[in-house]
């Protein structure tokens, strides 16, 4: 509720934008009511796989799976963690000026060690190399359209590694020949509740849902560049990405 309260409110009126929550399924988690919200907002698309950490990589599959299925000649994708904050109207404005093609977009990590500690979250016994290939930081990454069934079918191919960003925009993105493009608006540093160092970001995380709700409200009230641009697309007022 808070994406959709936010800055995911930006897709609701935008017919070139679509906003959609994958989910798979957990004991704990009251489906008639995840049916009664999906019926509400048409916006939740569920998988069969039991939805965890460990499971991340299904989830992306299921990404894929959906996208190369029901989205069709889409431009971009961009995949988002919920606790992520989105500057949209600055993503669409970069994509727009590069036009990428064949590439997935986001903060590049290089020549990343893998974690032999058994104590780590990231425990990577079953990855053989001694050093993961380059790829784009999990919490928020843009695919080009052009790649998304090649990416679906290399991965269906491909040996299973639990760390979803590097087997997606580093494994599978690697043998399927596809580009991967640093930008430094996708950051991973603390985040900062200040719209005028967010304005020229793309991405903030991990942000608590008090957080993501007081910079939406900050940046309703206080008149600056973003706040400009968000009203251009509410409105559509003027070609925005200029």
């Amino acid at each position: 509720m808070a994406v959709r309260k936010t800055w995911g409110s930006l897709a609701v009126n935008n017919t070139e934008i679509r906003l959609v929550f994958m989910l798979g399924f957990r004991p704990e988690i009251n489906h008639q009511e995840v049916k009664i919200e999906s019926e509400k907002y048409h916006d939740i698309i569920q998988e069969d796989f039991y939805d965890s950490y460990r499971n991340l990589t299904i989830k992306s599959g299921a990404i894929l799976r959906f996208a190369n299925t029901f989205c069709q000649g889409v431009k971009y994708i961009l995949k988002v963690d919920v606790d992520v904050f989105i500057n949209l109207p600055f993503l669409i404005e970069e994509l727009r000026k590069n036009n990428g093609k064949n590439m997935v977009m986001g903060h590049t990590l290089k020549s990343l060690v893998p974690h032999r500690n058994p104590k780590s979250k990231w425990y990577a016994e079953s990855y053989p190399l001694t050093y993961y290939p380059n790829y784009a930081s999990g919490p928020s990454y843009v695919l080009s359209g052009d790649i998304v069934g090649k990416l679906f079918r290399v991965a269906l191919t491909t040996k299973y590694f639990y760390l979803e960003d590097v087997f997606v925009t580093g494994i599978v993105r690697e043998r399927a020949a596809v580009k991967l493009v640093h930008h430094r608006g996708f950051t991973c540093r603390k985040p900062v509740v200040d719209i005028c160092w967010f304005e020229n970001q793309i991405s903030g995380h991990p942000y608590t849902i008090e957080q993501m709700i007081d910079m939406w409200s900050k940046i309703k009230d206080k008149p600056c560049t973003w706040s400009v641009r968000i009203y251009y697309m509410w409105h559509n007022l003027v070609d925005w990405s200029r």
